[in-house]
């Protein structure tokens, strides 16, 4: 009975997140001929601002925020996630290290979660740097 309820509930959860799909593939896709900017993007000649639709046909200079701002956009939830997940490794870390009554393998247990939780600070303020990055390596 758990092989049949648990295939039913993974083919319904195949067909919600499958069935959007299906049906995107069965209209023809227009080429983008613009994009809107969720960041605000500094350049060496020019600015594209929040919220502004850029146009291939008529900005092609600025059409590069157009590749930029994804970038800035995945490394944002990057962080947020990374942030959210390092706060809860400290947390339990904590607990840990406050409920080892001297026990040295629990108090190392403890220890881990934390510099782990520390690794993870590291890799956010990464993420932040990773768009600068690619800026300096396109030569912008």
């Amino acid at each position: 009975m758990k092989k049949v309820l648990s295939t039913i509930v993974l083919l319904s959860l195949l067909l919600v997140f499958v069935a959007p799909i299906l049906v995107n593939a069965q209209t023809a896709a227009e080429p983008a001929n613009s994009c809107t900017i969720r960041h605000t993007i500094k350049i060496k000649e020019f600015t594209c601002k929040k919220d502004s639709v850029i146009y291939f046909e008529t900005d092609p200079n600025q059409a590069i925020c157009c590749v930029l701002d994804p970038i800035y956009t995945a490394m944002d939830y990057v962080f947020t996630i990374t942030m959210v997940l390092a706060v809860l490794f400290v947390i339990v870390g904590a607990f840990l290290l406050m409920t080892a009554a001297g026990d040295p393998e629990k108090m190392g247990t403890g220890r881990n979660w934390i510099v782990w939780a520390l690794v993870g600070i590291a890799i956010a303020v990464i993420s932040k740097v990773i768009p600068i990055i690619v800026q300096a390596v396109m030569g912008m």
